[in-house]
């Protein structure tokens, strides 16, 4: 699996929509200080995959931001050269997630 773009809002500490797009490398590191959401970057493509966050299992309720209703994440991304998106969402009582081939397929 190659990771394009991961798209978030609301999503631990990123209230507002963020992005992060992986397109144009081959390898990255996720750096920077304690605290500034490097693990929740990891957490969102797993909650996109799976539904889940292995460190807090199905109570991803605890990981809507507190000044947000709910949470988003897409993950698009490759997988045998064809491309695809998952993506979840939490609220306060609910989760829904999915995952679907991109339009265009690449």
């Amino acid at each position: 699996m190659r990771p394009l773009r991961l798209e978030l809002e609301g999503f631990g500490p990123y209230r507002e929509r963020q992005g992060v797009d992986f397109s144009d490398v081959e390898l990255f590191a996720i750096t920077g200080p304690t605290g500034s959401g490097k693990s929740t970057l990891l957490d969102a493509m797993a909650f996109a995959l799976y539904g889940v966050v292995p460190r807090v299992g199905r109570n991803v309720g605890s990981l809507v931001h507190p000044g947000a209703s709910e949470a988003r994440v897409r993950l698009t991304f490759q997988v045998g050269g064809k491309g695809l998106q998952g993506g979840a969402g939490a609220g306060e009582a609910e989760r829904r997630a999915a995952l679907r081939a991109r339009p265009g397929g690449g």
